[in-house]
């Protein structure tokens, strides 16, 4: 405990800003309404302090007791007898308020609980703030602090506090589902993201799993309710239990019950956010609230050049992951691979550096084994690269995104061996010591020096392994402070923060980190995995929180002889795997060996200098799939069905993805997204390009606007794209060789005049492009118009079939 205590007091973040807030009345008596009771989300409070979430007049969750364990025993708010708690918490006082902060105005009820028994007393706070008729955040906070909270190191899955605590299933709609954000290591697999009825038989929370976010939608999908941990998202954990007796389940929020103490200003609890247009732009609209209410623009991706430029991957999968060149080290490996790349013009503008590039401690076991933790993280180990990292940089001009991992308790770095940093030396869940620096000068010193050889990016990878270190399991700031610190550090020096390996609580937790751009929302790309591809559902939890959805690499070429891993592996579906990666709007990187690099492939999704051709902002899944999950067959489409957008000049162009569809389905596509500042018309063409350029295209207008999806799989998958057709009768379809033949980093500017349409696009010199149109009245056919950038590298191509250098 006492090391503990020393970590609370090294990793303090001090107490929490309240915001600006005006005080209503203090009182005890009465029945108080936060929000508006008959529409969106409101609460009610009795002068008990008890209450009921309202959603859209209708009570969907009841209170249980709050509860708090403090100076070594449990209090409640309830009797002592009935939960088997030893004090009474009693409530001492109520104030009521409005103010604002980041998110917006609101409204507040904070109610005062003490354990007056106890000795020394303890304060604990409820609040009840509710913004506009959207969003309820239900929060306890310790003015403070508590000691004496831990219930043991092994019940670090539970919670030392409780609230909102919350009776679930007696007032939501019978025909309500859910869908749910969780799981460690990615946020998405289906083993650990629950989906279905409402109320869930169980829904993943503690620490293995951890807590993401929910979302429970009447199957009508009217009304959709999202609710997550609101703030301290490294330490705040869910608890969902549900009784074999009949009895109603339960849903609980609070601290992590490992925790030995809860430092002055300590905040936890849960926000409720209420949604009228489905469960995907609910999802969004939570997310832009958390985002706004930590301060974080929701667009700091746009600065990664590894998530708009052309990328090559060493990482797990990747032929030349612990793989090089026969008899040759990695430092000729990757300049064989530079010198190919170059001989076939394929324009790779930065490189990922897995694992294998820095010195481990220990060898053998598995590669996630805490007792293989970094050694040396800003020097290359001698025999990967014997000129160093700062000479790879120079010869191939190449950035650097690199891998890292948990630190081992043998680094250089530590003063404990020699080095000129503090770090905590700690065995983390499996016995094994591993090491967690403490302070911001280490990250500051490491990411200053790794700059001098190109690296741009830091791959934060198994996350999970630092965090289950006993001592950042028993403090209730360090976690936080850890990522935080290497955040400030990165922002410092221009440079972006990418998880590997993670959970939904470091995805929450980016809300309040500037340099974290992405993460990797699937599993590792293997030949041999046929489905790691499916990030439709998890990317919209990633997008709502400001992030990119990162799918990993992929082979552009079936048959890769020599490759490390001990099967026979081939990949049937590189044209999937490619247009994913484009369509998930994050890193593209291909992962071949030398000589078998698909260059035909490679070029659909990037200009000739590596820019890449994407949509506005990740492909999502429709709603239509997120019926589907919860409410079975015959409720929407059974597969994959995705889409993303692209606005130009204010007009607004769809790209939607059909894969594995298992039944005949047809897409009404007025309810593609709509984006906020684009027009999609009354009419439509349609044109498919997912494993071809097509020669016809269909018409559809706002009477006729079904399009039928058929029955596929993964090498035959769909790739639909629509265009409004303009009041001339044209419409711009764009470069229908390319995966996302609209898109904002080619087309600067659309122009339509009486006669027909005006494109300004960017490119290089040299660059060939092929740029298409359609006429509502050519029953169909494709215009195409080939053209050439010159040296300015803009040109303007008109319907017309006119090309012109700019």
């Amino acid at each position: 405990m006492a090391v503990a205590l020393q970590l609370l007091a090294l990793a303090s973040l001090g107490a929490f800003a309240l915001g600006n807030r005006t005080p209503d009345s203090t009182n005890l008596r009465g029945t108080w309404h936060v929000g508006d009771a008959s529409s969106g989300i409101a609460v009610v409070v009795s002068a008990a302090g008890s209450y009921t979430l309202l959603v859209q007049g209708q009570p969907w969750f009841q209170s249980a007791p709050t509860r708090l364990h403090a100076n070594g025993q449990w209090w409640s708010s309830s009797s002592v007898n009935e939960l088997n708690s030893s004090g009474l918490l009693s409530l001492t006082a109520s104030k009521h308020s409005t103010g604002a902060d980041g998110a917006g105005q609101f409204s507040e009820t904070l109610l005062t609980w003490q354990a007056k028994d106890a000795d020394p007393t303890v304060t604990m706070q409820t609040r009840f703030r509710v913004y506009g008729n959207h969003t309820l955040v239900l929060e306890q906070v310790f003015p403070g602090g508590v000691n004496g909270t831990s219930l043991g190191l092994a019940e670090f899955e539970s919670v030392l506090s409780e609230f909102p605590s919350l009776t679930v299933g007696t007032g939501t709609p019978e025909d309500a589902g859910f869908n749910q954000y969780s799981g460690r290591g990615v946020p998405g697999k289906p083993e650990t993201c629950p989906h279905g009825r409402w109320p869930a038989p169980s829904l993943s929370g503690g620490w293995t799993n951890a807590t993401g976010a929910t979302a429970v939608f009447t199957e009508s999908m009217s009304d959709t309710l999202v609710f997550s941990p609101s703030h301290d998202f490294s330490t705040t954990q869910q608890v969902y239990s549900c009784g074999n007796d009949g009895t109603p389940c339960s849903l609980k929020f609070g601290a992590r019950a490992s925790i030995v103490a809860l430092p002055p200003g300590y905040r936890s609890g849960a926000v409720f956010h209420y949604g009228a247009n489905g469960p995907t732009q609910t999802m969004i609209s939570w997310g832009r609230f958390l985002l706004a209410r930590a301060g974080k623009p929701h667009d700091t991706w746009r600065a990664d050049m590894s998530l708009n430029t052309l990328g090559y991957t060493t990482d797990n999968g990747a032929f030349y992951y612990y793989n090089t060149l026969p008899g040759k080290n990695y430092q000729d490996t990757i300049l064989a691979v530079h010198s190919d790349a170059t001989s076939h013009n394929i324009p790779f503008r930065w490189v990922l550096y897995d694992s294998w590039f820095y010195k481990k401690s220990g060898s053998g076991g598995h590669a996630q084994d805490p007792a293989h933790g970094v050694v040396n993280w800003t020097e290359a180990d001698p025999a990967v690269f014997p000129s160093g990292l700062a000479y790879m940089y120079k010869h191939t001009g190449w950035p650097v995104v690199a891998h890292n991992r948990a630190w081992s308790k043998d680094n250089v770095y530590a003063k404990q061996n020699g080095g000129d940093f503090e770090f905590l030396m700690s065995k983390d869940l499996t016995g094994e010591t591993i090491a967690l620096p403490l302070h911001l000068e280490f990250w500051d010193y490491l990411f200053g020096h790794v700059k001098t050889w190109g690296c741009l990016s830091n791959q934060q990878d198994w996350m999970f392994t630092q965090q289950g270190m006993e001592g950042v399991l028993q403090s209730a700031t360090l976690q936080t402070a850890w990522q935080v610190q290497m955040s400030q550090a990165l922002v410092s020096h221009d440079m972006h923060f990418g998880f590997g390996g993670s959970s939904p609580d470091n995805w929450l937790q980016s809300v309040e980190m500037l340099a974290v751009t992405n993460g990797r929302a699937t599993d590792d790309y293997h030949a041999s995995l046929n489905d790691q591809w499916q990030l439709g559902v998890v990317s919209t939890f990633v997008w709502a929180l400001g992030l990119i959805p990162a799918k990993d690499g992929w082979w552009s070429t079936a048959v890769q002889p020599g490759h490390p891993y001990k099967d026979n592996r081939t990949e049937p579906y590189s044209a999937l795997h490619a247009a994913v990666s484009v369509l998930s709007r994050g890193p593209v990187t291909p992962a071949d060996k030398v000589g078998l690099m698909n260059e035909t492939l490679i070029m659909r999704t990037c200009t000739a200098q590596g820019d890449l051709l994407q949509g506005d902002r990740p492909a999502l899944a429709l709603d239509a799939q997120l019926a589907q999950l919860a409410f079975g067959p015959g409720h929407g489409v059974d597969g994959q069905l995705w889409a993303t957008y692209t606005v130009i000049s204010g007009f607004a162009y769809h790209h939607v993805l059909a894969a594995t569809i298992a039944q005949p389905y047809v897409l009404d596509i007025r309810t593609l997204p709509r984006p906020p500042n684009g027009q999609v018309g009354n009419r439509s063409f349609v044109v498919e390009n997912g494993v071809g350029v097509p020669v016809m295209a269909s018409l559809h207008s706002t009477d006729d606007a079904g399009l039928a999806v058929p029955v596929c799989g993964r090498a035959d998958f769909r790739l639909y794209h629509t265009a409004p057709v303009m009041t001339n009768g044209w419409a711009v379809l764009g470069e229908l060789a390319k995966f996302v033949p609209v898109s904002a980093t080619r087309i600067r500017q659309i122009i339509q005049n009486a006669e027909d349409m005006i494109v300004r696009v960017a490119g290089s010199a040299g660059e060939a492009i092929a740029f298409s149109f359609a006429h509502e009245t050519g029953g169909g056919k494709i215009v195409t118009v080939s053209c050439e950038f010159g040296d300015l590298g803009t040109l303007t191509i008109t319907s017309n079939g006119q090309c012109t250098e700019e």
